[in-house]
């Protein structure tokens, strides 16, 4: 499985070809030159710009290919495949090239150092995108002539699935690394967090952007564009933006628009479920305490009907006794009355309405129990 990778480095030419030849990581046999010799490599190099009078800008393009360390491959076998991607690539004619293949690590790999200045034109090197694509499809195919895997984005060697951020900077892959560790206060970890959090808990687009606001987070989503810009301040209060675009390669998550409003609209329903769950549990409840509350009223009154059995009473009777009892309160209450009054005749007049009170009583319920159909 051969993975290429263009190098960005700010390194000078001489510490580049002094890093690839280092003894301690190759071997003599392993260091080739294409248009250069490997010993005056740089000499000759530098002696192009001066030539050509280009000795500003970009001063070479430096490219790794690797193999997994599974991969059944020799060292002389890599750098073959390494010259042969360089040599049959016609942008690179005419151009000096310094192929070192390193042994240092567990994953055989070659280093390429290109000279920015062709040459025989003068004309300085420009790679664009297609130009690194168009070198990964030849490696590829190399690797299935020769019975090595092919590389597949966000996939493991064994084929399973890859979870492991990704950095395309050295500066933001040891940022990274430095975050995870604790060591370093990353914006990138930090919205990335933020959002996942938010994600969970929002249930419209708004809500979202609020729950990123109350971290520090502003969020830049129009329907006229198809990313979404997280701003955030740095430790030097400066405004650092993240696409979600550049999140979502970076951290491997999903971030889209779609994914997001998908996340909305699922979280809505797991709410209205467990809030309709919840008054389900409610209602059950009280019908629950209802019936009990039947069931020992019914009871009550179950008892109540022993007793008048066997004391022998009527109902007649029990409704006499409570009237009476009515009464004896009532003339309590105006007893207390009268004895806070002065007047005898005030106290002769609520005594008389008691015995009119009391007489009434008794005669309806002498009526009552009277049987006119007899």
């Amino acid at each position: 499985m051969a993975v290429v990778k263009a190098i960005s480095s700010k390194a000078s030419l001489k510490t580049a070809i002094k890093y690839i030849t280092q003894a301690k990581k190759t071997k003599p046999e392993c260091i080739v030159g294409q248009n250069c010799t490997p010993e005056t490599a740089l000499g000759e190099m530098e002696t192009t710009k001066a030539l050509f009078k280009k000795n500003g800008g970009r001063q070479y393009q430096h490219f790794v290919i690797s193999y997994h360390a599974d991969e059944k491959i020799t060292h002389e076998q890599a750098l073959k495949n390494a010259v042969e991607l360089i040599q049959k690539n016609a942008k690179f004619d005419d151009f000096e090239c310094l192929f070192a293949t390193h042994f240092d690590k567990k994953e055989v790999h070659t280093h390429v150092i290109v000279n920015s200045v062709n040459a025989i034109s003068g004309k300085k090197l420009h790679m664009k995108k297609s130009d690194l694509q168009e070198m990964k499809d030849f490696a590829n195919n190399q690797s299935l002539l020769q019975g090595f895997h092919i590389p597949i984005k966000g996939r493991h060697f064994d084929g399973s699935k890859s979870t492991d951020v990704t950095a395309w900077t050295k500066d933001k892959y040891h940022s990274l690394e430095r975050g995870f560790s604790g060591d370093f206060d990353s914006n990138l970890l930090k919205i990335g967090n933020a959002i996942v959090a938010a994600k969970k808990e929002a249930k419209s687009k708004v809500e979202f952007i609020e729950l990123l606001q109350q971290q520090g987070i502003a969020t830049k989503w129009t329907e006229n564009r198809k990313t979404i810009t997280f701003e955030v301040l740095n430790s030097k209060n400066k405004k650092k933006r993240f696409r979600n675009t550049n999140l979502q390669k970076t951290l491997k998550t999903d971030f889209t628009k779609e994914n997001l409003l998908d996340e909305f609209r699922r979280n809505g329903k797991r709410e209205h479920a467990e809030r309709y769950n919840r008054d389900q549990a409610i209602k059950a409840k009280r019908k629950t305490y209802r019936c009990i509350g039947e069931s020992i009223g019914f009871s009550k009154s179950e008892n109540r009907k022993s007793e008048s059995r066997e004391t022998g009473s009527t109902g007649d009777e029990r409704k006499l006794r409570v009237t009476e009892a009515k009464v004896g309160r009532r003339q309590q209450k105006t007893t207390r009355s009268c004895e806070t009054q002065s007047s005898p005749r005030a106290e002769k007049h609520q005594t008389q309405r008691g015995q009119q009170s009391v007489t009434k009583q008794k005669q309806r319920a002498k009526y009552s129990s009277w049987d006119f159909d007899r």
